[in-house]
C-alpha cells in the first residue's frame, strides 16, 4: 500500500531570515523546505499564511503563500480557502 506524505501545516517565506521570531529563530525558505522534504520523502506542504504576531515581526499574507504555490507548483498548495489570482 502506497502511503503519501504530506506537511499539513508549514509557514515559510521566500526571503531568508525575512520572519524572525522571538527565539531568534526563523522560518524555512521554499527551497530548503523542499531540501528537507526530499530527504524525508514528503510530496506536498500545505501552506498557511504566518499572521500571528506573537510568533514572528513580519506577516506573511494568503497572497504570498499565492506566490509560493505558483513557484512550486505540485510542491506546494494553499492551506487556507484563497482564490490566487495570478492576472
Amino acid at each position: 500500500m502506497l502511503v503519501r506524505k504530506i506537511d499539513i501545516h508549514v509557514h515559510t517565506t521566500s526571503w531568508k531570515d525575512d520572519m524572525p521570531r522571538f527565539n531568534g529563530a526563523r522560518f524555512a525558505t521554499p527551497d530548503e523546505l523542499c531540501d528537507i522534504y526530499d530527504r524525508m520523502g514528503i510530496e506536498l506542504g500545505v501552506l498557511l499564511p504566518g499572521i500571528n504576531p506573537e510568533c514572528a515581526f513580519h506577516n506573511n499574507t494568503n497572497m504570498d503563500c499565492c506566490e509560493i504555490a505558483k513557484k512550486y507548483p505540485g510542491r506546494f498548495v494553499i492551506g487556507k480557502r484563497t482564490e490566487c489570482n495570478y492576472a
